[in-house]
């Protein structure tokens, strides 16, 4: 007799709330989460709410031109997400980034830069605001000295010490 082959994982991304094709998946529009391949299936962990944090972060050591490229921008959004995933194994997603040159006294050769950003994160239903205060706690212990989110960004700038704005 004849054997068959035995059936690999398809790495495709199927199920309710999930777009993809061959190892690529997202939520569909309005839904809220970031799907990870787990060995054989994509997770689904897209809600249809969310909780959305307008914040801020002040740098030092860098300039509102260096900042404001859609490359340092992205490289900010990313520092950020793998610092909330880091801290407290949420995946969040940072949007409209916009650096301001902080106005300061005197001058030095580096400005200080606030970094405004929102900052999107997947919620049970009825779990909205305890999930904004543990991010809100989270995210003032890694945007501290040695913090995850102050590590991350530890190449774009210096976090300020009373950098996080909620």
């Amino acid at each position: 007799p004849t054997q068959l082959p035995t059936p690999s994982p398809t790495f495709t991304c199927t199920g309710p709330g999930l777009v993809g094709g061959p190892g690529t998946c997202a939520c569909r529009a309005g839904l809220f989460g970031t799907p990870v391949f787990a060995g054989t299936d994509w997770t689904n962990p897209c809600l249809t709410t969310a909780v959305k944090i307008d914040t801020s972060l002040t740098l030092t050591g860098t300039t509102v031109e260096v900042m404001s490229t859609p490359e340092k921008k992205v490289e900010f959004a990313e520092a950020v997400e793998e610092g909330i995933r880091q801290q407290n194994g949420l995946e969040a997603k940072v949007t409209n980034v916009v650096a301001t040159k902080v106005a300061r006294r005197r001058q030095i050769l580096s400005e200080t830069v606030e970094m405004a950003y929102s900052l999107v994160l997947p919620a049970a239903q009825g779990e909205e605001q305890s999930t904004f205060d543990a991010v809100v706690a989270d995210l003032t212990a890694a945007a501290s000295g040695g913090g995850a989110i102050a590590n991350g960004l530890a190449a774009l700038g210096t976090v300020a010490t009373d950098a996080f704005v909620a």
